[in-house]
């Protein structure tokens, strides 16, 4: 149930503020049943996206270990530096 309820709050979400939820959970180690379920979530809703995500999906989850920002219709790193 919970995540059908994260993936109802990613569908309506703008590009910039589903990157937004992304950049917030670059860093944290933090692991669980509803942190994975919302990961899944967002991991979808980026895939159903219009725009290249490939940097962050992996076959089963998203790439966590930098902030990102879309350009050009393709998600890339922030910066170069790792966050």
């Amino acid at each position: 149930m919970r995540e059908q309820e994260f993936e109802e709050r990613f569908a309506i979400a703008r590009d910039e503020k589903l990157i937004q939820m992304f950049n917030h959970e670059v860093g944290i180690t933090a692991w669980g049943n509803a942190r994975a379920e919302y990961l899944d979530a967002m991991r979808y809703e980026f895939l159903r996206r219009d725009f290249d995500s490939s940097l962050i999906i992996t076959k089963n989850t998203l790439r966590l270990a930098r902030k990102i920002k879309q350009v050009n219709g393709k998600i890339v790193f922030e910066s170069a530096e790792i966050q």
